[in-house]
């Protein structure tokens, strides 16, 4: 059945890095030799200073290698999707989605600290309002109630 076998196939893996990254991954293990005992980011800077060396027709075989990927990862994930599979969002996707989720819940929450602030300076100034009212008193001084004048 196609839920059985789309529990069994696992997403396949989109190749990322275009042709550069084919690049590095080939030689990977030279890079990290001759970098060895610095730090990571020189590896990073020595494979894009030899990756801008490289002619247009030096970097076709790692373009077409790229292509190939490509092109397989298509295939699988179609294979993968009609199969009932179900496309799960990236790393990248999935933080953002996080980040975007933690701001929509930071905004909700000043909105009901909002209100409240509101309300509470709604009660403030009908406070004075009645303070104002009866001559800067909210309650009656003396036994008569006559809030705060006297008759």
């Amino acid at each position: 059945s196609k839920l059985s076998a789309s529990s069994k196939l696992a997403q396949p893996k989109q190749p990322v890095g275009g042709a550069y990254g084919v690049f590095i991954t080939k030689h990977r293990e030279r890079f990290t030799k001759a970098c060895q005992g610095l730090r990571s980011s020189f590896i990073s800077k020595l494979a894009g200073e030899e990756w801008a060396k490289l002619t247009k027709s030096q970097r076709q075989p790692y373009e077409k290698e790229y292509q190939s990927k490509k092109t397989k990862f298509d295939k699988e994930m179609k294979a993968y999707l009609d199969n009932g599979g179900v496309k799960t969002p990236g790393r990248y996707a999935q933080k953002a989605a996080a980040k975007r989720q933690q701001m929509l819940d930071m905004e909700a929450r000043e909105a009901k600290i909002d209100k409240k602030l509101r309300h509470v300076e709604k009660a403030k100034v009908k406070r004075e309002r009645t303070s104002k009212t009866f001559g800067g008193k909210l309650s009656s001084s003396g036994g008569g109630g006559g809030g705060g004048r006297s008759w």
